[in-house]
Order: structure tokens, then sequence, then C-alpha cells
């Protein structure tokens, strides 16, 4: 059910539906935070994800495939000093980075022409936010990674992210970036 809940939730986000209805299944425990493991909120996972995770990983090539390929489109149509470059040469197939300036005014943008690209993991140096009050972590200790957080914008790369979506996505961003220059 998970992968099905999550396209409907972000087909019908748009309309204003999609965020009550991520906010009801997640009360209803039908979407499982995995991280929450970490801090030993789930002894184990339910059986439904260990299956979703199997059925993942034996379509891993796939699916790195496909984030390879709308990378390499973000890649060629956003300009080159936006983009966060891995030092060890391999793209990033989780998300595509971007360092923008006002990372906030960009997501705005994006939500206003249907683009949800919001990502809480890195908008702090620990991440998700909701586990920093767990760590010890003191604000100023690590500067470079706050002033990192406060700039980084993560463009989609997962399965409902088509090649065409991906490009306008692109086309897009181009547009508010050449705003935000004049």
């Amino acid at each position: 059910m998970y992968p099905l809940i999550t396209v409907k939730i972000r087909a019908l986000y748009p309309y204003g539906i999609g965020k009550p209805l991520h906010a009801l299944f997640k009360k209803l425990h039908l979407l499982a935070k995995p991280v929450d493991g970490v801090f030993g909120l789930y002894r184990e996972l339910p059986g439904w994800y260990a299956g979703l995770i199997y059925d993942r990983f034996q379509d891993l090539r796939h699916t790195t495939e496909h984030r390879m390929r709308i990378s390499k489109i973000y890649e060629k149509l956003i300009p080159k000093k936006y983009q966060i470059v891995s030092t060890w040469g391999d793209p990033n197939m989780l998300r595509f980075p971007l360092i923008v300036k006002n990372r906030a005014s960009l997501f705005t943008y994006l939500k206003r022409r249907g683009v949800f690209i919001t990502d809480i993991w890195y908008e702090t140096p620990v991440a998700p936010l909701r586990y920093m009050k767990k760590t010890t972590y003191k604000a100023g200790e690590c500067p470079e990674a706050e002033r990192v957080a406060d700039l980084m914008v993560n463009l989609p790369l997962h399965c409902n992210v088509s090649e065409t979506y991906a490009e306008m996505i692109a086309r897009k961003v181009n547009i508010w970036l050449s705003s935000v220059e004049k």
C-alpha cells in the first residue's frame, strides 16, 4: 500500500488534499518513518515494510538507472555554478543538490507552480530537524554545515519524476534563478 498511498498523496498536494491525507495516513501508522528505528522507536520493521524493502532491493538496478537519467537532465539544464559536484566523481543518486541564496523563495516559487520539493533532510547540520533536540549539537559548532544547510535545495530523483517532469522542474528553477540574479 505504501507506494500507492504516496503516489496518491503527491498527486493531491496541488489541490490542498494531499497534506491532510498525508497527516491522516501517518496518524493511522500506514506511513512508517524508517529512520525512527535509529532512535529506538521501532525495534523491528513491520512485515509489510520489510517486504517493500525487499521489492525495492530487487529493483535496485532499474531505480539507479532512472535516478542517473534524471540527474543528468538536471546537470545538463541547470547552470553548473549552482550544482554541488561530488568530490569522488560519482553522482549522488539520492538527491540532486543545489546551492541557492534564498531557498525558501525557490520553494515558494515552485510550489505556486505545482512543484513540491521542500526537503527536510538538509535544513540543519543534524537532520532531520525533528531529531536536533535528541543530539548534543550546539549552534555554531559547525558554521560551514549550518551555512550550507541554509542554502541547499535537493531536487528529486525518485521514480515518480519522469524525464519530462525533471525537464520542467529544471526550466522552472532556471526561470527563478534568472529572476533573482537581476
